[in-house]
């Protein structure tokens, strides 16, 4: 005889019940606090106030902070019901449940965007990969939610992950500043692109070619392929990853340094009504934060995607170290150039005031010139 469902009175365990709710626990997550709630009555409370509702402390703006499916709990209740066939824990309307969610999707839709414009190529990805950038710029947050990686291969693609994204973050970073810079230089009929040039120079060779396309791009991951290898190979050793870091730290500062410098000859080349020194002054800072940012951003989003794709395919795939690493590169190629191309504007919109503030102090002094030669 199978029992009659709802009619069984059982003892639930009470870590297995939400805070909240008082019932058992259907889709748990787990917030900032490592809290565990219901998940839609967390959001509710939510709503009311930003704060933790066991401990009471402030909960990050806007939605609270990033919430991750609580598996050690959910697994428990699918235990505890399976003991119990039939039962239907006290407040469930249905003993079906949300499914669980794997390792591609993560607590919440908003979230999962995150990923997902990384990973397509449409008009929405792109827009979304805008709305991060420009989180990224105006409010210097994190690009991506938390992503803990599960073994110590997933650990160590994670760490090659974030030179890759260092590395590549610098380039495309570099890249995206100097094309938006020269687009709009150029729509503003400053100076002419320099592939434009060179294709009305019909003796231009390879050379300056390459010339031209290695300051658009400065293409970094070059110059760092055998730090990129030797840690994929030998950076389980402690001495050889000691090396590493080292040859991370020396390569870095100049290779942001000399980013810099591409980086405001693209705003201030043809712009002789600005002294060098002011020139210096205004966009050399303004250079090196950008590309220091460039790093930051670059490094996490390399090491969170490549550990991410890393966890998300099968144990015997071939090329799966590969395949985690271009995830990683392809993430920051998609994101960068656009943080990039907004620090560009930035500058240029620095530019602007800067030579209309020396124009109009120019004018105030050829006025007052003027008025003093009248009056002799």
């Amino acid at each position: 005889m199978e029992p009659v469902v709802g009619l069984i009175e059982l003892p639930e365990p009470e870590w297995l019940t939400c805070p909240l709710t008082g019932v058992m626990f259907r889709e748990p997550v787990v917030n900032l606090f490592g809290n565990t709630y219901e998940r839609e009555m967390y959001s509710k409370a939510l709503q009311h106030r930003l704060v933790d509702p066991l401990t009471n402390l402030p909960l990050p703006e806007p939605d609270g902070g990033a919430l991750h499916p609580n598996r050690a709990v959910r697994a428990a209740v699918e235990a505890f019901l399976k003991e119990h066939p039939g039962y239907l824990p006290h407040g469930w309307c249905t003993l079906q449940v949300p499914p669980a969610p794997n390792a591609s999707r993560l607590a919440s839709s908003e979230q999962r965007s995150f990923w997902e414009n990384l990973e397509k190529k449409d008009r929405q990805s792109a827009q979304g990969c805008a709305r991060m950038a420009a989180g990224a710029l105006f409010s210097l947050r994190s690009v991506l939610p938390e992503y803990e990686p599960r073994d110590e291969t997933s650990r160590q693609v994670h760490r090659v992950g974030s030179i890759l994204g260092m590395c590549a973050g610098l380039s495309f970073g570099r890249f995206g500043w100097a094309l938006g810079v020269r687009l709009v230089r150029a729509l503003a009929g400053e100076l002419a692109l320099a592939p434009v040039a060179l294709l009305a120079q019909p003796e231009s060779r390879l050379v300056d070619w390459l010339r031209s396309l290695y300051r658009l791009t400065m293409p970094l991951p070059l110059n760092w392929a055998h730090v990129i290898g030797a840690q994929l190979f030998f950076g389980r050793f402690f001495l050889v990853r000691l090396l590493i870091k080292e040859a991370i730290f020396a390569k870095l500062p100049v290779s942001i340094y000399y980013a810099a410098k591409l980086c405001r000859q693209d705003v201030t080349s043809g712009g002789e009504a600005l002294p060098d020194a002011v020139s210096g002054y205004l966009f050399m800072p303004i250079a090196v934060a950008s590309c220091i940012h460039f790093v930051v951003v670059g490094r996490e989003v390399g090491q969170k995607c490549a550990a991410k794709k890393h966890d998300e395919l099968e144990s015997s795939d071939t090329f799966k170290t590969l395949r985690s690493l271009w995830a990683a590169f392809g993430g920051t190629a998609r994101l960068l150039p656009l943080l990039g191309a907004m620090y560009g504007f930035t500058a240029l919109m620095v530019r602007a005031s800067a030579f209309t503030a020396g124009s109009v102090h120019h004018a105030v002094q050829l006025r007052a010139a003027r008025a003093s030669a009248m009056k002799q």
